[in-house]
C-alpha cells in the first residue's frame, strides 16, 4: 500500500464518521436542501435581483448575489429543519438506527467523491505515474470510472484514460477487470 491507497482509506473513513456523526436524517437533509436551494435560487433570483439595486448597480451583481442569498436562506433553513427532526429520531430511541444509515449514506457519498476524482485524475497523466500504478485500490477506481464514463459528455468521456482503459479506449469500451486482466498475463 502507499500513498493513495491511504488517501483512499482516509477519505473513506472521514465521510463514513460524518455520516455517523450527522446521521442519516441530516445527511439526507443536507442533500435535498442542496438540491432544493439550487432549484429555488435558480428559479426566483431574476425577480429577486431588483431588491439589491440600492446596493449595487450591476444587474449581473445583483442577479449573483440574489442567487446566493436565496441558496443560503434556503440551506440554512432545511438545516434547521433537520435538526428539529434528528432531535425527534432522537426521543423516539431511533438515533442508533439513523446513525448506521448515515454511516451508509457516508460511504456511498465517499465512494462518489471518490468516483468524481478519479475520473478528474483519468484525464491527466497521474495514472501513468509510478504512485499511482502502484497502488492497491486503483484499478478498482478506474474500473469505475471507466464504467460511468459514459454519462459524461462524449467530449470530456474520450478523454478520460487509464492503464486498464483497453485498446480502443473510446467511452463505451468495456474495461476489464484487474483480476480478470492479471490473470490473463499469466
Amino acid at each position: 500500500m502507499n500513498t493513495v491507497d491511504y488517501a483512499v482509506i482516509v477519505l473513506l473513513l472521514l465521510s463514513i464518521g460524518a455520516g455517523v456523526i450527522r446521521g442519516a436524517i441530516r445527511e439526507v437533509m443536507n442533500i435535498a436542501g442542496w438540491v432544493l436551494a439550487y432549484g429555488i435560487a435558480h428559479t426566483f433570483a431574476a425577480d429577486v435581483a431588483p431588491l439589491f439595486s440600492d446596493w449595487i448597480g450591476e444587474p449581473v451583481g445583483r442577479t449573483v448575489l440574489a442567487w446566493a442569498a436565496i441558496f443560503l436562506v434556503v440551506v440554512i433553513v432545511v438545516s434547521m429543519v433537520a435538526s428539529l427532526l434528528s432531535e425527534v429520531v432522537r426521543k423516539l430511541g431511533l438515533s442508533g438506527l439513523d446513525r448506521a444509515v448515515g454511516a451508509l449514506i457516508g460511504l456511498a457519498r465517499g465512494l462518489l467523491v471518490l468516483l468524481a476524482l478519479t475520473l478528474v485524475v483519468g484525464l491527466t497523466k497521474i495514472p501513468q505515474s509510478s504512485i499511482w500504478k502502484d497502488a492497491v485500490v486503483t484499478p478498482w477506481l478506474e474500473l469505475a470510472a471507466l464504467y460511468t464514463r459514459g454519462l459524461l459528455p462524449e467530449s470530456v468521456a474520450s478523454k478520460v484514460r487509464f492503464r486498464h482503459s483497453g485498446a480502443s479506449n473510446s467511452a463505451s469500451a468495456a474495461p476489464q477487470l484487474p483480476l480478470a486482466a492479471s490473470a490473463a498475463r499469466k
